[in-house]
């Protein structure tokens, strides 16, 4: 008996453990939920206990995905309840499935965005997984571009990922937040089928512009930081800046504790950016490295960590290199 006991209570420690790492809920107001963070099992069970009769939406944010039959469960519970979704910030993966669930979907303004890939097992896509999203996707989203689901669908890596913006779409190599990408030519959320709106609502449209002039201190979960300015530790650094619903968004500064996992050999401890940052990433400002030389101008869409567009290089030795760069590399003058 006592072993049972103790077996039970290691049991029950290692469920509230996993559900610390469940989706954030919260409610605004009575009408709207409020979702974000990782999917994991038991997310959708814990989010039908959190409906309402006055639920009529639901929002998403920051969440890169997770357990995929979760993600099928939850945009099935949504649509179930004829419930609305939208997404503020990111959406990926098991995310979009949540996201296709509401019976009318949009992204909130032009730096929201809804990330689609495949189905994987250990980082691969699998052909019951392709098979099962391309029924799946078109009774949710009947007006889907089966030729644009085709192509993310089968996507053969894990890591692979198609965002979708209200004015434009990307494909990502190394999806996550979306590094290394390159532009899907006239291409956007509405003309692939996926919102069920014709153009944003146009009360609520926001240019997809940069917040430098928040008052507010950021409070609360981080996931949910929107329109303030907040400091975060990371395991490489320290961001100090403005963000847009949990993400580094606008003018901030970054310092590394550590080299840098990409271009390490200039981001280097105690290397530092200051300026610019969109949708997570250094996107233009000036990157000083430990040896004290300094990089002024762009580091472009792609998210590569490397500086990309037009940029002057200032040496510690006095020498200067102006023009473009690619990668990290001087092409040209």
């Amino acid at each position: 008996m006592q072993k049972l006991i103790i077996i039970l209570i290691v049991l029950l420690h290692v469920v509230v453990a996993n559900r610390s790492w469940s989706m954030e809920m919260q409610s605004i107001g009575e009408d709207t939920l409020v979702l974000s963070g990782k999917v994991i099992v038991g997310d959708c069970w814990e989010l039908e206990n959190k409906i309402s009769k006055n639920v009529k939406k639901v929002i998403l944010t920051n969440s890169g995905g997770g357990k995929a039959s979760e993600g099928y469960c939850i945009g099935e519970l949504i649509r179930k309840y004829k419930l609305n979704t939208e997404i503020r910030g990111r959406c990926a993966s098991s995310c979009s499935r949540m996201w296709l669930g509401g019976v009318k979907r949009r992204l909130y303004d032009n730096t929201s965005r809804v990330g689609l890939h495949g189905n994987y097992r250990d980082g691969y896509v699998y052909d019951e997984g392709i098979f099962r999203l391309r029924n799946w996707i078109p009774r949710y989203s009947k007006h889907v571009d089966k030729e644009l689901m085709e192509a993310w669908t089968e996507l053969p890596y894990s890591k692979q990922m198609m965002y979708f913006f209200n004015d434009r779409a990307i494909l990502c190599q190394r999806g996550g937040r979306g590094r290394d990408c390159d532009n899907i030519p006239g291409r956007n959320v509405f003309n692939a089928g996926l919102s069920d709106l014709n153009a944003p609502i146009i009360e609520e449209k926001r240019k997809n512009t940069f917040s430098d002039n928040n008052k507010k201190t950021c409070e609360g979960d981080d996931k949910l930081w929107h329109n303030c300015v907040g400091e975060k530790n990371y395991r490489s650094g320290k961001y100090i800046g403005n963000w847009n619903f949990g993400e580094r968004h606008g003018h901030g500064t970054w310092v590394y504790s550590r080299p840098a996992k990409v271009f390490s050999e200039f981001f280097g401890t105690n290397s530092k950016f200051i300026g610019q940052f969109k949708n997570h990433y250094f996107y233009e400002g000036t990157a000083i490295s430990a040896n004290g030389d300094k990089y002024v101008g762009q580091f472009g869409e792609r998210k590569t960590g490397y500086f990309n567009g037009k940029g002057t290089m200032y040496y510690a030795d006095g020498r200067v290199k102006k023009g473009i760069w690619e990668d990290g590399e001087f092409v040209k003058n």
